[in-house]
């Protein structure tokens, strides 16, 4: 339903079933904040705006640049990785 996603969209936590949003927003979120996304649900006759997450929120934004460095570069025993010397 496209409640459930967009109050899942809104709180943070993705695209969920019913049960799954209702576990997340118990353990997680508070009444208000729960309260505030129900709210900004679409009233009747408003159009439901387009989906805004893909599962992967930091993508497009350069949050996941490529490392300066080589993760699984062998170091030798005894010395230290490159940037620890």
């Amino acid at each position: 339903k496209p409640e459930t996603w967009l109050v899942g969209e809104f709180l943070g936590v993705g695209d969920c079933d019913a049960r799954q949003l209702l576990r997340q927003m118990n353990l997680f979120f508070s009444k208000s904040e729960v309260d505030a996304a129900v709210a900004s649900l679409p009233k009747d006759g408003e159009a439901v705006p387009a989906k805004l997450t893909d599962g992967g929120s930091d993508k497009g934004t350069g949050a996941a640049k490529e490392p300066d460095f080589d993760l699984f570069a062998y170091v030798a025993p005894g010395e230290a990785p490159p940037g620890f010397r």
